[in-house]
């Protein structure tokens, strides 16, 4: 157990990728801050609040539901989950519904079938593994063999994905603050040793695997620090900034920016009134929607501008469906950094949404012919021009596109 006095920062807006993101406190509460790991310069993105915790000097980014998480505790007794949106920096928070009396460290533990694992205790030590499905609900514990009076003020992954505990200042073994936890879903787990007392200092709190860098960085309050592949020493970083310490550390995402330009095909320059056209989009892997939303266009070339979270990378299939115009499908890679999506054509004429044009859509047009939008109920699709009017034009268009199908 460890506080620290509570120092000044800053409030600016986020920047762009995935990255390091720590907790830092400040005389009115907690800032959401990200930290350079080339420099170790950590700039504030998002003020928290929560003046009212003693502590929150844990944290780890949970993937499934694409947020931080960071374990807030006033006292021995009291303790909250943080939740934080790294689209938009929102933040809630709810009580732990655990058997412990005291909570400290957390961990996100990638393929573990309750992968979010939060240390408990009582009497400010905590000796005991909790386990937390992907609702966020507590499912399991594990006690440990280990000889002493243990604590576990810190969990973090390594690049060979095992979970490991830092305690800077309870000395268990004489050997080492950071150990390997063996067995940890089971109990009677056991640990070992990892590097050794001379690399560290009291000053040392969470720890984050990057695997951008493939390096395991430990927040040494003022200054971010990084472990030699071997554990034997710290490199050091220079401080974070002024006024800025650093108690909770986590890798994760944030928003990205991917704009471009959907060119919705055989319609007028500028939509009439009550014409517009609400284009859904599905950024799929697989057979899995990874994300989806909406943009609202109202002339024929719009262009769009969407945010998404950084941890979207890969191979993706982009399908872009609105109204007459033809379902398209568009394969793209996507990074950690902002992307420039380029031009999007999309075909018209499916008046009747079944995925190709034929005489069924041109029976659609006939059917709502000299329909004034949005004056006239029926079906707005029949405009396919967005002119306002169903009329010639828009059976003219549906035959010049006869044939064409979705993707």
């Amino acid at each position: 157990m460890r506080h620290f006095a509570l120092l000044g920062g800053l409030v600016a807006q986020s920047a762009f990728g995935m990255g390091l993101f720590g907790i830092s406190p400040s005389p009115i509460g907690y800032n959401m801050v990200k930290i350079n790991p080339s420099t170790g310069v950590a700039t504030p993105v998002a003020y928290l609040g929560y003046q009212n915790w003693q502590a929150i000097n844990s944290m780890t980014y949970d993937p499934v539901n694409r947020l931080y998480v960071a374990v807030a505790t006033s006292g021995g007794t009291s303790a909250q989950f943080i939740f934080i949106n790294p689209m938009d920096w929102a933040h809630w928070s709810t009580d732990l519904d655990t058997p412990a009396q005291y909570w400290e460290a957390i961990e996100w533990m990638p393929g573990w079938p309750n992968p979010m694992v939060v240390t408990g205790g009582s009497n400010y030590y905590t000796q005991y593994l909790i386990f937390y499905n992907t609702n966020h609900v507590a499912s399991a514990f594990t006690l440990g063999n280990v000889p002493g009076n243990y604590d576990m003020d810190s969990l973090f992954r390594d690049a060979g994905n095992n979970l490991n505990t830092l305690d800077v200042n309870n000395p268990v073994d004489g050997i080492s603050p950071r150990h390997i936890i063996v067995g940890a879903t089971n109990n009677n787990w056991t640990w070992t040793p990892y590097s050794n007392w001379t690399a560290h200092g009291d000053f040392d709190m969470d720890g984050a695997y990057d695997p951008v860098t493939q390096r395991t960085y430990l927040s040494r309050w003022t200054n971010l620090g990084y472990y030699s592949p071997n554990g034997a020493s710290i490199i050091n970083l220079p401080n974070y900034g002024s006024g800025i310490n650093v108690g909770a550390l986590a890798y994760g995402a944030e928003k990205v920016t991917i704009t471009g330009n959907i060119v919705l095909e055989n319609t007028i320059s500028n939509f009439a009134f009550g014409t517009q056209r609400d284009i859904n989009y599905a950024i799929k892997q697989g057979t899995t929607t990874v994300w989806s939303g909406m943009v609202t266009a109202t002339t024929q070339v719009h262009n769009f501008s969407i945010e998404i979270p950084s941890d979207i990378q890969g191979p993706s299939i982009f399908e872009w469906d609105t109204g007459p115009h033809l379902v398209k499908k568009l394969i793209i890679v996507l990074p950690g950094y902002s992307t420039g999506f380029g031009t999007v054509n999309l075909k018209n004429g499916d008046c009747d949404l079944s995925g190709e044009v034929d005489s069924a859509d041109i029976d659609v047009v006939i059917a709502n012919f000299g329909n004034v939008y949005p004056n006239d109920p029926g079906n707005l699709n029949a405009d396919v021009d967005c002119s306002g009017e169903v009329d010639s034009d828009d059976i003219d268009i549906v035959i010049a596109c006869f044939g064409n199908v979705d993707d």
